[in-house]
């Protein structure tokens, strides 16, 4: 059997596909049945009528690996009261790009990140022990203004723990 591409709209995206092929060999030296077929699937990528599989000489694409971000800067985050509670303090002339932050949550409260007075999320609920998390990426999850503060606020007073880095620069 030559290979053949079949969508699989339901089980997984509208308009995903699979490419099968039929494998030979398979009954350990054994002649197999004369009507014996197996078939195995095979990743598969590209514009819908042209997908390319994945194979030797044709590799799947790969993201390129993040660049490195120069004068990166850690800090803990370590909130226990209500309000607010400066993770980054304004730096004059400059702003804070923030690449990487995770926290865990002792308690109910609601949260909110912002730079100065203005909010970089809505209100996020935790209703007891949680975690929040943003992985390292090049280009930063949150970018204050110039002369504000990156800034944690919580209307409960709960214990949160954690750490973010950060690039600051004009």
């Amino acid at each position: 059997m030559a290979n053949s591409t079949i969508t699989l709209a339901q089980a997984i995206t509208a308009g995903a596909k699979l490419a099968v092929d039929t494998i030979t060999g398979l009954f350990n030296g054994a002649a197999p049945p004369a009507d014996a077929v197996a078939q195995y699937a095979k990743v598969a990528f590209g514009p819908a009528n042209t997908l390319q599989t994945v194979e030797d000489a044709n590799p799947l694409p790969a993201a390129p690996p993040l660049r490195a971000t120069a004068g990166v800067t850690g800090a803990v985050v370590n909130a226990a009261a209500a309000g607010d509670t400066n993770l980054v303090s304004a730096v004059a002339g400059q702003t804070t790009r923030v690449h990487r932050i995770w926290f865990v949550v002792g308690g109910a409260t609601t949260l909110t990140l912002r730079r100065g007075a203005t909010a970089l999320t809505g209100p996020m609920p935790c209703n007891g022990p949680g975690s929040f998390v943003l992985d390292f990426r090049d280009r930063p999850h949150f970018v204050t203004g110039v002369n504000e503060a990156f800034i944690l606020a919580s209307t409960s007073a709960v214990q949160i723990s954690g750490r973010l880095e950060f690039v600051t620069g004009a």
